[in-house]
């Protein structure tokens, strides 16, 4: 996972929430980090691109279903 960016990351590392002592909830370990910022890298190397063409599909792919469910909790008056 190092040679990923870390956008690619943030699907990566999400794990669900476990019961703690007390009936609390623990958050995820990994993922989000309000921290960080995004940086934008021009990059001239096609066997770096070839390599993120998996991650960028996978994106679409999460876009699409954040899109599909939001379009499922809309409701017009």
């Amino acid at each position: 996972m190092q040679n990923m960016c870390w956008i690619c990351q943030k699907h990566q590392g999400q794990k669900p929430g476990k019961s703690a002592r007390g009936g609390g909830v623990l958050g995820p370990t990994r993922g989000k980090n309000p921290g960080k910022v995004p940086v934008v890298l021009l990059v001239n190397d096609a066997d770096y691109i070839s390599r993120h063409i998996y991650y960028i599909s996978r994106h679409i792919y999460y876009i699409s279903r954040h899109i599909y469910y939001i379009s499922r909790h809309i409701y017009y008056i």
